[in-house]
């Protein structure tokens, strides 16, 4: 079940976070190779509905993806807090734009 893939993948992100923290604190901002594996990771998609290739987790994996992220680095579970919510706004759009912009998730 994605959820609990979720669950894993951010247990193992928390310790990398947590040893690159000064890192981020000294430069303002997640360098990308971060961000680029939080999406590949799936944490972008998880409240994208599954219609347009997201996972629309329930929200209390969606709060523990980002406790355990969080407990590694603070603002790493805040990036990934802001890139998930904009996946909310994919159930207004048409389905052909939500697919467009959504439809390509990450394993």
């Amino acid at each position: 079940m994605m959820e609990a893939t979720l669950l894993e993948r951010a247990a193992t992100w928390a310790p990398q976070l947590a040893a690159r923290s000064d890192e981020f604190e000294k430069a303002r901002r997640l360098p990308a190779d971060i961000a680029d594996g939080f999406r590949d990771s799936g944490f972008f998609h998880m409240l994208v509905p599954k219609e347009f290739g997201g996972y629309e987790v329930h929200p209390s994996v969606f709060s523990r993806v980002l406790t355990t992220l969080s407990a590694g680095d603070g603002s790493a579970g805040w990036n990934v807090m802001i890139g998930a919510t904009t996946g909310l706004l994919a159930a207004s759009l048409p389905e052909e734009d939500g697919l467009e912009i959504y439809g390509r998730a990450p394993g």
